[in-house]
């Protein structure tokens, strides 16, 4: 065992990828807003307050569109996207059919602050949109 370092036993330490240490640590929540037949600027909206004594990390932020009739099916699909914690834009997006993200560091929402996410329908026909936040909330 190395001096001043109880915990390192000749190159026994390990690096956790996000994943991996919110699985150890954490317990994973997906939160979802969704709408069928939106039109053009029909927006789903999802919220979610930290409770006292917690704090959630965003991970990863999914979204979609697509048409409602095969008919629509080769028209624009576009949708926009945005995660805010208490009205801070954390996150921004908008693509043809859809999109990830992966923040390059997981955004923290602390208790007591509000997680929001809203996906917007651009297209001009029945479109299905869809937005999924994951992420882990951990004691703070």
């Amino acid at each position: 065992m190395s001096s001043g370092y109880p915990d390192y036993e000749g190159g026994k330490q390990k690096v956790y990828l996000t994943p991996e240490w919110a699985a150890l640590i954490g317990v994973d929540k997906t939160f979802t807003a969704t709408f069928t037949y939106a039109i053009f600027e029909d927006e789903a909206v999802l919220t979610y307050l930290v409770p006292a004594g917690k704090e959630f990390y965003v991970t990863q932020i999914g979204y979609s569109s697509r048409a409602m009739a095969a008919a629509d099916a080769d028209k624009d699909q576009v949708c926009q996207v945005e995660v805010e914690v208490d009205t801070d834009t954390k996150a921004y997006g908008g693509a043809h059919g859809g999109g990830f993200i992966v923040p390059a560091t997981p955004i923290k929402v602390i208790a007591g602050e509000t997680l929001k996410g809203t996906i917007r329908c651009f297209a001009n026909h029945d479109s299905f949109v869809g937005l999924a936040v994951v992420g882990y909330e951990v004691d703070a």
